[in-house]
């Protein structure tokens, strides 16, 4: 198959599945060229896509779900440079860094903020994939640079520091999350009000359980030195900032609640 068609075919999936079958078997009909085909395809697709964002949800997406996710990539390149920086000091020198806590507590620790990074993630992607809809092909890709721009020189030191692996930990309790997050986003919509309220609960908790134990190390180090020393950061500046991250799952709980008072309504009103 010429390279064209085949780009052709990969680009049209952005379209619905029966305007893509008309579409391509128009073309196909016409015996038009590769290029031509190509040429077709993506002044349809841009037409499309720019009808989608007349409405007001792609963008409420993007800058909503987009500041939320600034936010996240600034934690999980802080993260995974702390996990990387601890599984390079245990695998050279066979011990842990001097944090002030037991190994088993820095498990903790990490175990906590990476779930309720992956949390997070998912939560973003979702309401992400079920604002945009079929929008999603841009509002996606520029949610991702976005997310990506934040500390992007950092970003790079480190991985080059670690070999690779702080992207990697990224990769895993940020980006797939989120992907995966947004394909179900786009596929369900909206959660039913238990599910919500199952999901807000567990992030709620997950969310306090990582704003207690973050600072576990400071508190051991402050103990360490008979109280001359002060946190750098407060609890209550961790849950702030924490918050922030979780206000996706709160929107699905808005959604998910006026959704079901409206299907209340409409119940009541046929009974009428």
């Amino acid at each position: 198959m010429e390279f064209s068609w085949w780009l052709t075919s990969v680009i049209s999936r952005v379209l619905d599945a029966h305007e893509r079958d008309a579409v391509l078997g128009d073309l196909a009909e016409s015996e038009a060229t590769g290029r031509h085909a190509l040429v077709n395809v993506l002044d349809l697709v841009a037409r499309r896509q720019a009808g989608l964002w007349k409405d007001w949800r792609p963008w409420l997406a993007l800058f909503g779900v987009g500041f939320v996710g600034w936010r996240l990539s600034l934690f999980s390149l802080w993260l995974s440079d702390k996990l990387a920086a601890y599984c390079f000091t245990w695998w050279h020198y066979g011990t842990h860094p001097p944090d002030g806590l037991s190994g088993f507590h820095d498990i903790l620790v990490f175990s906590c903020q990476a779930l309720a990074l992956v949390f997070w993630g998912w939560t973003a992607g979702f309401v992400l994939g079920s604002l945009s809809k079929r929008a999603i092909w841009v509002s996606a890709p520029l949610a991702c640079l976005v997310w990506l721009s934040a500390g992007g020189a950092r970003r790079v030191s480190t991985a080059l520091k670690f070999g690779g692996l702080p992207l990697v930990l990224e990769v895993a309790l940020l980006l797939l999350p989120a992907i995966w997050g947004a394909y179900q986003g786009g596929h369900y919509g909206k959660l039913q009000i238990r599910q919500a309220i199952l999901l807000a609960s567990a992030v709620a908790s997950i969310t306090l359980l990582a704003t207690w134990a973050g600072g576990w190390s400071e508190a051991a180090r402050e103990l360490l030195n008979d109280g001359g020393f002060h946190p750098r950061i407060l609890w209550q500046s961790r849950l702030e900032s924490y918050a922030v991250m979780s206000l996706p799952v709160w929107y699905m709980v808005a959604t998910a609640v006026s959704l079901n008072r409206r299907n209340q309504r409409g119940q009541n009103s046929s009974i009428g």
